[in-house]
């Protein structure tokens, strides 16, 4: 089927699902690959659809506790299909994705696209620190090389269609009637005032505007925070931190529990 161009669209607090799905372009191979990032609350201006009609559009999102992270849904849920044929993509910390790549593909189903392929990676956890270390490094050159592999077989899916009403039922893993996800916390990342230099980047790359300055304070929203980690990664001095007694007992459930390297699963 005519296929003329690539539409990456992610949510990627930290970069991690973004590099992956810049990988599955690359090996897609289409000359012009555009981009919808839906990360910022001041980045929602997809109601008219997403990109050309001939695109075909890879949607990508964070695992948060086996589940597509809450803001990423509902954000993914505003997008247009318009019976563009995507392919779904869930970024995991070597835990488990659960029913999260199930659960994008309904979400992409749901605004009206085509559900060509879907594939599972992983990337660094946003509670890894140099003390405990959970899938740091990840994506590294394995997983760029297994993304544009991916993307290579899902060229070719595509190449041998006539038209999407050609595509059957992809066979993602999964139950129907989800996990419970996150439930809403009290939690988030602390402030050394003593390093803080009230630069500012820690509101900036907040996906839902749960830090503020007051003044000369800084001032975290725990009800807004969804424990991303951008602020910690993007801090220059090492001023924040997911340092809370409970975000400490599951960084070590976690590392007990993930020590077996994971790789990436596709479907095509």
């Amino acid at each position: 089927m005519e296929i003329s161009g690539t539409e990456l669209v992610y949510f990627s607090p930290t970069g991690t699902t973004r590099r992956v799905l810049n990988g599955i372009a690359k090996g897609l191979g289409y000359e012009r690959v555009g981009m919808l990032d839906v990360t910022m609350t001041q980045s929602r201006e997809w109601g008219e659809g997403v990109g050309d009609a001939d695109n075909v559009v890879v949607i990508g999102a964070p695992v948060y506790a086996g589940r597509v992270a809450a803001t990423a849904a509902e954000r993914i849920k505003q997008l247009e299909g318009k019976g563009r044929a995507a392919v779904v993509v869930v970024v995991y910390g070597n835990r488990d994705y659960d029913d999260a790549l199930l659960e994008l593909s309904d979400l992409a189903k749901a605004a009206g696209f085509v559900v060509v392929a879907g594939g599972a990676f992983i990337g660094e956890h946003s509670f890894s620190t140099d003390e405990c270390e959970l899938a740091v490094g990840r994506p590294d050159e394995v997983d760029a090389n297994a993304a544009v592999s991916f993307g290579e077989q899902v060229r070719g899916k595509l190449d041998g269609l006539s038209g999407l009403g050609d595509v059957e039922g992809v066979g993602l893993p999964g139950n129907a009637e989800y996990k419970d996800g996150m439930s809403v916390n009290d939690m988030g990342p602390s402030t050394d005032e003593g390093k803080c230099g009230m630069c500012g980047i820690c509101v900036e790359v907040c996906p839902v505007d749960a830090i503020s300055m007051e003044g000369f304070e800084l001032k975290t929203d725990m009800q807004k925070c969804i424990l991303c980690g951008a602020c910690v990664r993007e801090c220059r001095v090492g001023a924040r931190a997911l340092d809370d007694e409970r975000i400490e007992g599951i960084r070590q459930r976690l590392k007990a529990g993930c020590e077996v390297r994971r790789e990436p699963e596709v479907f095509v």
